[in-house]
C-alpha cells in the first residue's frame, strides 16, 4: 500500500502541493485527475520517490510504501514495488536500443540473464513493441518512445504503477491497446495510478477518482461516468474529410516530393504538401507516421534526403516541438519568452500579454525545469508566438493541457495565424481538429494518404451558403 501523510512540496517558495492525506491500494485503479498545474505530476513524483531522491524539492510529511517511507529507501528499491512512466518519456530512456531499454531494469536489480529475458519479452509482449526491440531508442517516434517506457517500467514487475498522461501522445489505435493493457494489468492485481487530463476513456476501468486543484484534494470518490470522448472511437480519419476546395492565402513553404532517411530507414516518401497564410494545417495520423518529421523540415531543422523545399523570402518560423523541455534555455519563464521575442516593429505579442493568456503570470519568475509538463509546453508556445512567426508550427499541443487552457493556447494561435501567419498543428485529438483546423493531411508510414478539411467545417459552409 502506499500512503502519504501530511505532504507538502514547495519550489522556490511557491506551493506545489499542500497537506496531502491519502492511500492507495494494489487492485485500485485511481484517476488523478485536476487543472494543468494543479500538483498531479508533483505528487506522482512524490509516490514513486522522484522526490526527494532525484528532484531535491523542499518536501515536508511523508510517503511510505508498505510501511516503509521511501525517504529511508533507495530508488531502486522503490521502483521494484511503484513503477513511474513519465510524461515525457525520453526523460528515462537510456539505452541505444529497444531491446537493452527494456531490459535495463531488470539487470540493474541483479537477476540473472535468464530472467531478465522473459521479463524483457513479457513486458514487449503486453505493450505490442516485439518488432521494436532492434530498433534504435531515437528513431521512434513520440508514441512508440512512451510505448517502450511502460514496457520498460512493467519488465521491473512493480506492484503499483504510476503513468502520468499516458493516453497524451498515442493515436487512436495505440489509446484502445493501452486500455486493453491497463485493464488486464488491473485484473491481474497490479494497483494503478493514472494521471490524465481527459480521463474519460478511462472512467470504465477505474475505481476511484481523486481530483486535485491548486495541489489540494477536493474530491476523492467515485469516477465520473461518461461516453468515451468523440476521438477515441472514430474509425478513421477520413471519415472526418470533405473535398479541400481552392487554396487561399500566399504560399508560406511548400515540400516537393519530399523523402527523409535516417539511419538508413524511410521515415518519408515522396511527400507533397504546402501552408498558406492564414490557414490552419492539422497534419494526422498513426504513431510513427511521419508527422513530426515533416514538422521538422517545414520549420528547416532538417535537410530532406531528396525532393525540394520551398520557403516565402525572410520566413520567420515559430516551432513548440512535442518534447518542449528540449528548447527551454533560460533561468525563469519570462526570460525564456524575451529571449524569443521579435524585433521591436513586427507586431509580436509583448511577454505580459503572452503569461497572462496562456496561464503563466504566477510562475514568470520560476525556472522552467520546474512548471508542470503542461505549463512548459504553454510556455514553448508562448516562446514561439512571442518571435511574430509567419508559420507556426504546434506539434501534440494538447497533451498536459485541460480544457480551458487548450482553448485558450488554441484560441491565441488562431487569432495570430488568422491575421498575419499559417498555422499547423500535429495532432491525435479529432475534436482539437474539427474546431480548429482548416485543412488535414493524414499521413501513414511516410506518405500522404489523405487530404482535405474536416466536413464539418464543409458542411457548415455549405448551410450559410
Amino acid at each position: 500500500m502506499l500512503k502519504t501523510e501530511g505532504l507538502c512540496v514547495r519550489a522556490e517558495g511557491r506551493p506545489l502541493i499542500e497537506e496531502i492525506t491519502t492511500q492507495f491500494r494494489r487492485n485500485e485503479f485511481t484517476l488523478l485527475t485536476g487543472p494543468s498545474g494543479a500538483g498531479k505530476t508533483t505528487l506522482g513524483r512524490c509516490l514513486t520517490g522522484a522526490i526527494p531522491h532525484a528532484h531535491h524539492l523542499p518536501m515536508a510529511g511523508s510517503v511510505s510504501v508498505d510501511g516503509r517511507l521511501t525517504s529511508q529507501m533507495t530508488l531502486p528499491e522503490i521502483a521494484s514495488r511503484v513503477g513511474l512512466v513519465m510524461q515525457r518519456p525520453e526523460t528515462q530512456l537510456f539505452n541505444l536500443f529497444v531491446a537493452d531499454e527494456v531490459a535495463f531494469g531488470p539487470r540493474n536489480l541483479g537477476l540473472d540473464e535468464t530472467e531478465v529475458a522473459r521479463r524483457a519479452g513479457e513486458a514487449a509482449g503486453t505493450m505490442a513493441i516485439e518488432s521494436l526491440m532492434d530498433r534504435r531508442v531515437a528513431e521512434l517516434s513520440g508514441g512508440e518512445k512512451q510505448r517502450v517506457a511502460i514496457a520498460a517500467v512493467l519488465a521491473m514487475q512493480p506492484q503499483m504503477l504510476v503513468l502520468d498522461e499516458p493516453l497524451s501522445q498515442l493515436d487512436g489505435a495505440g489509446r484502445r491497446s493501452l486500455i486493453h493493457m491497463l485493464g488486464a494489468l488491473r485484473e491481474a492485481g497490479t494497483g494503478l495510478i493514472v494521471i490524465e487530463q481527459h480521463p474519460r476513456p478511462l472512467t470504465p476501468l477505474a475505481t476511484r477518482q481523486v481530483h486535485i486543484v491548486a495541489g489540494r484534494i477536493v474530491t476523492d470518490g467515485a469516477p465520473e461516468r461518461g461516453q468515451p470522448d468523440g476521438d477515441e472511437w472514430l474509425a478513421e480519419w477520413a471519415s472526418m474529410l470533405a473535398p479541400a476546395g481552392q487554396a487561399v492565402g500566399d504560399e508560406l513553404v511548400a515540400l516537393e516530393d519530399v523523402a527523409v532517411t535516417r539511419q538508413g530507414r524511410p521515415v518519408l516518401t515522396g511527400v507533397d504538401l504546402s501552408v498558406r497564410r492564414g490557414e490552419t494545417l492539422a497534419l494526422v495520423g498513426p504513431n510513427g507516421a511521419g508527422k513530426s518529421t515533416v514538422a521538422e523540415v517545414l520549420a528547416g531543422l532538417l535537410r530532406p534526403s531528396r525532393g525540394r523545399v520551398r520557403r516565402a523570402r525572410d520566413l520567420r518560423v515559430g516551432f513548440a516541438p512535442q518534447q518542449a523541455a528540449s528548447m527551454l534555455l533560460a533561468d525563469s519563464v519570462r526570460e525564456e519568452i524575451q529571449i524569443s521575442a521579435a524585433p521591436l516593429g513586427r507586431g509580436a505579442l509583448p511577454a505580459d500579454e503572452l503569461l497572462d493568456a496562456l496561464r503563466l503570470s504566477h510562475v514568470a519568475e520560476q525556472a522552467p525545469s520546474l512548471l508542470s509538463a503542461g505549463e512548459m509546453r504553454r510556455l514553448a508556445v508562448a516562446a514561439a508566438l512571442a518571435s511574430g512567426p509567419d508559420l507556426l508550427i504546434l506539434d501534440e499541443p494538447v497533451a498536459g493541457q485541460d480544457p480551458e487552457a487548450l482553448a485558450e493556447m488554441m484560441g491565441l494561435a488562431r487569432q495570430w495565424c488568422e491575421q498575419r501567419a499559417g498555422l499547423v498543428i500535429i495532432t491525435h485529438d479529432r475534436a482539437v481538429v474539427a474546431d480548429h483546423a482548416d485543412r488535414i493531411v493524414v499521413l501513414d508510414e511516410g506518405e500522404v494518404v489523405a487530404e482535405g478539411r474536416p466536413a464539418t467545417v464543409e458542411g457548415a459552409e455549405n448551410d450559410d451558403a
